[in-house]
């Protein structure tokens, strides 16, 4: 996904599951939500509205800000694309559908969380459609589609 087609699934994701794009990193004790892609760097995390009360960010004193600790939150890990110089590398969308604590997995996560993680998958893939490139297969989203065919930007 470019920026554009990123921006369209936030929206979506927002819309129709009821959900937030929260950072990774955040300089306070509180779950920042994303509402401008631009604004963001690194992984973020797509979480449930219901489900926001019980996310906090753990301070990390030897650098001076705070993260959100995912082992056993109810978060869907999503790193969108980079794009350098007209190529864009792939992004990730990941959950753990059990929860991890100290590398083992343990229980399953709640049925809720989990039907709200397989329906961000659904719309990712209904956003997308599958292209091949150097005999792999690959997710593009329409925006970054149209620009690969109008050669004005390459999958990485």
């Amino acid at each position: 996904m470019d920026m554009a087609d990123a921006t369209a699934f936030l929206v979506d994701a927002q819309a129709k599951l009821d959900g937030a794009l929260l950072k990774w990193r955040t300089f306070g004790p509180s779950a920042e939500p994303v509402t401008d892609l631009s604004d963001l760097y690194g992984t973020s995390f797509f979480c449930r509205m219901v489900d926001m009360p019980e996310i906090a960010p753990r301070f990390i004193s030897q650098q001076g800000y705070w993260v959100l600790g995912v082992d056993g939150l109810p978060l869907v890990e999503w790193s969108v694309g980079r794009e350098r110089a007209a190529v864009l590398s792939e992004g990730r969308l990941y959950f753990q559908p059990k929860s991890v604590v100290d590398g083992m997995l343990y229980e399953d996560k709640a049925p809720s969380f989990t039907a709200f993680a397989d329906a961000l998958f659904k719309l990712a893939r209904k956003r997308t459609q599958l292209v091949v490139v150097d005999g792999r297969k690959v997710r593009i989203g329409p925006s970054a589609a149209n620009r690969v065919a109008g050669g004005s930007l390459r999958l990485g």
